[in-house]
């Protein structure tokens, strides 16, 4: 077992040095520097490392480079159709309302990408005049080409952008936060015969590899995930992301003071495998997570017990995790297919409606493997939210 869930995908790591080497020509900034910090200090464990490929001040993935449409590295589900927005417009009207109306607000998300999500929002909310006069738009965003793009495409909403949730305005909250958790650092701990292991990179013959540190190390003192872990056998892999656990307790001490609700929606899991979730895509293909540092996206699939634990421990209220097609369907994505359905007599703008349905909510595409979690503060009104006419057409 412990062969195929980490040894078997280290030796892939063992190859040849890279032609760049061989040729003498200089390695990339980031490498070196890599080179640098591990020579000097030991191995990086994978939080380290992906501080470092994705958020390098000069040389970070996530610091300078477009990645998102569809000639990018991936696609997100508010670039597939703006009836996915929409949804969460609907998501937002209601828990506003269910907040008593407040005015003002904010309206924040976390990694808004292009801004398309927000502005699909904000346009679908316009017939709701006290909605649009209250937010307070907010954007948490590192990316400086990406804020440049947000700025653009959501000038017309006054988006101000903020660098921790602890900058926010001392209003009601909603977070929106839309394939923006699979990015956050993790460590990567595997089970062997004498205790746990931590996963560290190193570097050696000119290139960076996968090894497990050789001293066994406890798991960190504050994993939720304490006791059940002592049970798991030889092999298991472990994933622990401190980062995602410090945003959700900084959000939930938002809400608990402020009141308010969050939606977080990616691609993860609720019951772990014990096999390690980390993956890389560069040019829009799978690559390895050691490849192209820097110039490529590495991500984990996200721990929603993980996240919805600490929620309710930090006081939050955590709904059932379901997934992305339940949701959706729930806030109502089917009638809204079928409005744009009968808005056209061409059969080929219509299959492609469906299309984008089909890939939103279908079992073997996002509609399961995506999955949404709730946070609440507690404290609703009952007030009814106001609802917007759904019958306005397609935006630019």
């Amino acid at each position: 077992m412990f062969w195929h869930r980490f040894v078997l995908p280290l030796l892939r790591c063992f190859l040849p040095p890279p032609i760049s080497r061989i040729l003498g020509k200089k390695p990339a900034p980031l490498l070196s520097l890599l080179e640098e910090t591990i020579a000097r200090e030991g191995p990086l464990n994978f939080e380290q490392y992906m501080n470092a490929v994705l958020q390098h001040p000069e040389y970070g993935y996530y610091r300078h480079a477009n990645p998102i449409g569809p000639d990018k590295d991936f696609g997100t589900a508010p670039e597939i159709s703006q009836m996915f927005g929409e949804m969460i417009a609907l998501w937002c009207l209601e828990e506003w309302g269910k907040m008593g109306k407040p005015d003002p607000f904010v309206l924040l998300e976390l990694g808004p990408g292009r801004g398309t999500m927000l502005r699909d929002i904000l346009l679908f909310t316009k017939p709701v005049e006290d909605f649009q006069k209250a937010f307070r738009l907010r954007l948490l965003e590192s990316n400086v080409v990406l804020k440049k793009i947000q700025e653009e495409r959501l000038a017309e909403f006054s988006p101000v952008h903020i660098a921790d949730p602890g900058e926010l305005d001392p209003h009601p909250t909603l977070v929106l936060a839309n394939e923006f958790f699979d990015n956050i650092p993790l460590r990567q701990f595997a089970k062997t015969s004498d205790g746990w292991h931590e996963a560290v990179v190193d570097f050696k013959r000119g290139r960076l590899f996968l090894s497990l540190n050789p001293k066994a190390c406890p798991l960190p003192p504050d994993d939720l995930f304490a006791e059940e872990l002592k049970e798991r056998e030889e092999g298991w892999i472990h994933e622990f992301s401190n980062t995602s656990r410090q945003i959700i307790a900084q959000l939930a001490e938002h809400l608990i003071r402020y009141k308010g609700a969050a939606v977080l929606i990616d691609y993860g899991y609720t019951v772990p495998s014990g096999y390690g979730t980390l993956d890389s895509w560069y040019k829009s293909r799978a690559s390895h997570i050691l490849r192209h540092p820097g110039n490529a996206d590495v991500t984990a699939d996200v721990d929603f017990e993980a996240l919805a634990r600490t929620a309710e421990k930090n006081g939050v209220q955590a709904e059932a995790i379901v997934g992305q097609g339940e949701f959706l369907a729930r806030l109502g994505i089917g009638h809204r297919v079928d409005f744009f359905k009968k808005q056209t007599n061409d059969d080929a703008v219509r299959k492609k409606v469906d299309s984008m349905l089909d890939m939103l909510v279908s079992r073997s595409k996002m509609g399961v493997v995506w999955k949404v979690l709730v946070l609440r503060s507690g404290a609703e009104s009952k007030a009814e939210p106001s609802l917007p006419s759904v019958e306005g057409g397609p935006h630019a």
